[in-house]
């Protein structure tokens, strides 16, 4: 038996037939999807894009669906002298309104006086 695949036009965003709980159940998927693309910029069925001047700093890498073209998942990054200080995550459903900015979506990265790695936070 094969595994499960990940069908993201499941359920759909137009609000017909869901509840209160069902609207949480997929939002909290999306959330997780999103974050673990985040460690990799890297999802299964979906391409990814780095852009920016500098691909060694790049500004955002963003995600689109191959199924759905409407549906994106956008990370933007602010960077100091080599070091990336803040990660955006942000998700598009495809509806119109555009890129939504994920609850705890930005990621405030910390460094020593040595330029170590010395915490995050999210907000």
């Amino acid at each position: 038996m094969a595994a499960p695949t990940l069908d993201t036009s499941r359920p759909n965003y137009d609000g017909t037939g869901k509840g209160v709980d069902l609207d949480q159940l997929r939002d909290n998927i999306t959330w997780i999807i999103a974050m673990l693309a985040g460690g990799v910029f890297i999802l299964p069925g979906w391409a990814t894009t780095a852009s920016g001047s500098d691909l060694s700093e790049p500004d955002y890498i963003e995600l689109v669906n191959n199924d759905s073209a409407s549906l994106k998942m956008k990370f933007t990054f602010t960077w100091s002298s080599g070091n990336l200080t803040q990660i955006v995550c942000q998700y598009d459903k495809g509806l119109g309104a555009g890129y939504e900015t994920f609850d705890d979506g930005t990621i405030a990265i910390s460094y020593d006086g040595s330029g170590n790695f010395s915490g995050a936070t999210t907000s």
